[in-house]
């Protein structure tokens, strides 16, 4: 996003950090979206995904979260991103002894598209398969800014959404399984 300020910058060494493939988000946002909206989105998939590509070559180093969004950047020398993938400080989180109240968990910014799809795909389509299955969990949705899809969720009486905490971890401590956005609504990690 702020990749426009590095240009012209010739006597410094410049890092971009990608963090993913916008473009393909956008992509991914046109699938879901309706007439204006998608041919928006997916106007702005293309521009995204050439800016993606003309951008590289004002960088000396090149940082992304994922193999996979790294071979999304299309560049003939993609292949110097350097990925760096989100982590886990384990020293700040050290195991909490409370009892649980959740079975399943989505923690992240929850306006953020990858995020909701995949919390809402987890309500509407893991929640019922694992009851039709027999087994009926209950699951926290936490982090900031959930928007209105989120907020909604909370008419089911086995999902809880808390918006912004303070302490991230006492989501973590009190909820047994972690749901993580693998790939647009798809799987439990």
């Amino acid at each position: 996003r702020t990749a426009e300020y590095a240009i012209g910058l010739e006597n410094y060494s410049k890092v971009i950090d990608y963090m993913d493939a916008f473009s393909k988000g956008y992509e991914r946002m046109a699938v879901k979206s309706i007439l204006l909206q998608r041919w928006l989105y997916q106007k702005e998939a293309i521009r995204l995904k050439h800016y993606e590509e003309a951008v590289f070559t004002v960088f000396q180093k090149h940082l992304i979260i994922s193999e996979r969004d790294k071979s999304l950047i299309h560049h003939s020398q993609n292949f110097k991103i350097k990925v760096i993938p989100n982590g886990v400080d384990s020293n700040y989180f050290l195991p909490i002894n409370h009892s649980k109240k959740y079975d399943l968990l989505f923690h992240g910014n929850m306006n953020y598209f990858p995020n909701v799809d995949c919390a809402i795909f987890s309500a509407k389509k893991i929640l019922p398969e694992l009851k039709r299955r027999g087994r009926e969990f209950t699951f926290l949705i936490s982090g900031a800014s959930p928007n209105k899809n989120i907020k909604s969720l909370i008419s089911n009486k086995n999902v809880t959404v808390t918006g912004w905490l303070d302490d991230v971890r006492s989501s973590y401590s009190i909820s047994n399984v972690f749901i993580a956005p693998l790939e647009m609504g798809t799987g439990i990690q």
